[in-house]
């Protein structure tokens, strides 16, 4: 994973890096925040070389291998399922374990439970695969407006782009198999 995210030196770096509004949800004293190293990039903007601030994770750096499963996922998972059986209190108690934990403010009310464990776990679950589910299973859009420069920085929920491609190899295996929608 650090071959993707990670930072070794100004010529050898990952692909991707944190954007701005994710690393500002962490608070000052959230030792998560410290996850995030700030490295000025060489970058090219309108044919021209411009350093620009990259904020690259420290989250896989040294670790050569993957946890399947983490504390901290179950207790976000419980709360998820404590939101869904209308059980406010007990979402907000698991996920104020995981904040407790980080040193950052724990939650004090219930009325925006359910934005508080989708922003919960894009900080605890960062770089591990599960932003784009947590967005479709929450019916939300997709908005990358801080430093997006593709040509798309946006989709709208409902989409066909939200149920994934088939892979390659898997239809040329399968001839009866069909492609998704707009892939």
């Amino acid at each position: 994973m650090s071959a993707f995210y990670g930072f070794t030196s100004n010529t050898s770096y990952g692909r991707y890096s944190a954007s701005q509004d994710l690393v500002s949800l962490y608070e000052n004293t959230d030792i998560r925040r410290q996850l995030f190293s700030l490295k000025s990039i060489s970058t090219i903007v309108n044919l021209q070389p411009v350093f620009l601030g990259y904020y690259f994770t420290k989250k896989f750096q040294n670790n050569a291998g993957y946890v399947a499963f983490r504390l901290s996922e179950q207790y976000l998972i419980r709360a998820e399922a404590a939101i869904g059986l209308d059980n406010p209190d007990q979402a907000k108690n698991d996920i104020n374990v995981i904040r407790a934990r980080a040193k950052a403010t724990l939650l004090t009310d219930t009325n925006t439970i359910a934005e508080a464990l989708f922003q919960e776990r894009r900080k605890e679950l960062c770089f591990e695969g599960h932003l784009f589910f947590d967005i479709a299973r929450n019916k939300k859009d997709i908005v990358r407006n801080d430093g997006c420069v593709a040509p798309v920085c946006g989709l709208t929920y409902p989409s066909p782009k939200y149920v994934l491609p088939l892979p390659l190899r898997n239809l040329n295996l399968n001839a009866n198999l069909k492609q998704n929608e707009s892939y």
